[in-house]
């Protein structure tokens, strides 16, 4: 059968067919090469070479450098340059917000490095920082705060009230008046750098912000020290410590990340309140309160949201952890 003229077509087609799969079977693969440039053109590496699987520019990327040792973006260290630029130990504020509120429970190479990045010497971990209130109340009674004493202190940073009225949160505010006089002080520089250091192998992801979710706490403080002496009649120390919480919010909006902007508009609320009690209770005169809303138009702005994530939260994103 094959030997017949029928048999020589069906060969011919064969072949013909054979001919024509093959030839769709180079085109696709070839596009697929062509699609794949590391696999088609990948070379050889020498010993011990690691090359990045991105070509590190700006069609990949939108920070370049620095780079870490297997040749991609360094974020962190990128966001610490970025954050640090211009700061000192004398101009930072973070210096002394890291003083008032200690670095307590991160291990020594956490510790060490953020020292370094703030460029100070080493502090103890055993120091007079500023504590919550469940904290002083557990350390002082042995046991969280009950009910009523958790409705004293939100009442003491809403409205005025005297040292008789809530013995308790007295008591926590006298225990930390070192560190509340140091956030003070801090709020009164310019620029404020919360070094921020991987712990462990985390990334950018989970980040600590440990200090910077800690300043909420301090003002509080400052919120119930105020309205302290607005019960007291001592309206000019009031308004010193709602105007530092409200310079604290904005030195803590300059730390990257949306936390930080989540923070900034829960402090300047508390200050806010406090402001409004002022107004309310103290009976200023209307020069007095002029000066004082002179006193708030001069703070800087608030940070805005769309700068934060551009500037920063984009770096999550980024990162290959």
């Amino acid at each position: 059968m094959w030997g017949s003229k029928r048999g020589r077509g069906v060969r011919v087609w064969a072949l013909q067919f054979s001919l024509f799969a093959l030839s769709l079977m180079t085109a696709f693969t070839g596009n697929a090469a062509a699609a794949d440039p590391p696999r088609a053109q990948k070379q050889p590496e020498k010993s011990g070479e690691l090359r990045p699987r991105i070509t590190v520019s700006e069609k990949t990327t939108h920070i370049l450098q620095p780079l870490d040792a297997d040749g991609y973006v360094d974020y962190l260290a990128a966001l610490n340059q970025m954050t640090s630029q211009g700061v000192t130990p004398e101009n930072n504020a973070g210096v002394l917000f890291v003083r008032a509120l200690g670095l307590n429970g991160f291990q020594p190479a956490y510790r060490a490095r953020v020292f370094k990045l703030l460029q100070i010497e080493p502090f103890s971990e055993q120091g007079e920082y500023l504590t919550e209130f469940d904290e002083f109340v557990m350390k002082k009674r042995g046991r969280p705060p009950t009910k009523q004493e958790q409705a004293d202190f939100d009442t003491a940073m809403q409205e005025p009230w005297s040292g008789s009225e809530f013995p308790l949160v007295a008591e926590w505010l006298t225990s930390n008046a070192k560190p509340i006089d140091l956030i003070i002080q801090g709020t009164r520089r310019p620029r404020c750098y919360f070094p921020m250091v991987e712990s462990g192998h985390s990334g950018l992801v989970a980040l600590p912000m440990l200090t910077v979710q800690m300043t909420r706490n301090a003002a509080r403080a400052l919120a119930a020290r105020a309205m302290l002496r607005l019960g007291e009649g001592r309206i000019g120390e009031a308004e010193q410590d709602l105007l530092a919480c409200h310079r604290l919010a904005r030195l803590v909006g300059s730390a990257p990340f949306d936390i930080a902007a989540f923070l900034v508009v829960a402090i300047d609320s508390i200050a806010c309140q406090g402001d409004a009690r002022l107004m309310e209770q103290a009976h200023l005169s209307a020069e007095g309160a002029l000066a004082y809303q002179r006193e708030l138009r001069q703070l800087p702005s608030l940070p805005v949201m769309a700068d934060v994530i551009d500037g920063s939260d984009r770096f999550v994103f980024s990162t290959r952890y």
